[in-house]
């Protein structure tokens, strides 16, 4: 899937959360969106997510328009919030079976998938537990269970590395994305961890104030460092 930006921007009373961006994301991307506080990171995957629609501009996946009855665009991506939803009537395993059968996607093998993705993710003790009695790390990692049975073309995911998920599950989760990159897909992701994005990226999209700032790859964006050649330099010089 090609992801192309036009004069993308979103006000929220008054205030502007993205400010005219032009961007092209190709498929089979890996893309960390960088930024401080408040620069517009959980917006931009919102927007791209249909949670929340731009005040000007527009989004498209290879050059169809991206809005929110467009159900047939919007099975092309799965998307988690920084805090997963759960319903409290749902163990973690009705709940994964509710996200798959969302995207009418019950392909042979899915429940054998299902089962190995959560001995994977250290979540086999949970099958029957209320998805909202969980640990917020235990949601995330239920929450990526389904992403990665899903296998859609588009990743998106808000502050995983933020998201209370241990470092096996973080182990796993990095495995997938890597192999859904190599079979075309994109994964964005945010994050304010600089040491991770250096480490987990070919592209790093930089936000400040909703103004895209820089995109390009770890050294591209090293490079345009006026100070030491660093991405801590970068975000210094912002």
């Amino acid at each position: 899937m090609r992801i192309r930006f036009e004069s993308a921007s979103k006000q929220y009373w008054g205030k502007t959360a993205l400010d005219n961006i032009d961007l092209v994301i190709e498929p089979g991307s890996l893309v960390a969106v960088l930024g401080v506080n408040g620069a517009g990171k959980s917006t931009l995957l919102r927007c791209l997510a249909t949670d929340v629609m731009l005040t000007q501009g527009k989004i498209l996946f290879d050059e169809n328009l991206l809005l929110r009855d467009r159900m047939e665009l919007r099975r092309r991506f799965h998307w988690i919030p920084d805090l997963p939803p759960g319903f409290s009537n749902l163990d973690v395993l009705a709940q994964i079976a509710v996200t798959l059968d969302a995207y009418a996607y019950v392909p042979d093998g899915i429940d054998e998938q299902v089962f190995d993705l959560l001995r994977e993710f250290s979540l086999s003790e949970c099958e029957y537990q209320s998805v909202t009695s969980l640990s917020r790390g235990q949601r995330f990692k239920a929450a990526m269970v389904a992403m990665i049975a899903l296998d859609r073309e588009l990743w998106l995911i808000d502050e995983p590395f933020a998201s209370g998920v241990d470092p096996l599950g973080m182990k796993a989760f990095k495995h997938h994305a890597l192999e859904a990159t190599r079979r075309g897909n994109t994964v964005i992701y945010s994050t304010q961890i600089l040491e991770i994005a250096e480490n987990f990226a070919d592209q790093l999209l930089v936000l400040n104030n909703g103004r895209l700032v820089a995109h390009g790859s770890v050294d591209e964006i090293k490079d345009s460092s006026t100070g030491d050649r660093t991405l801590q330099g970068f975000f210094e010089q912002l």
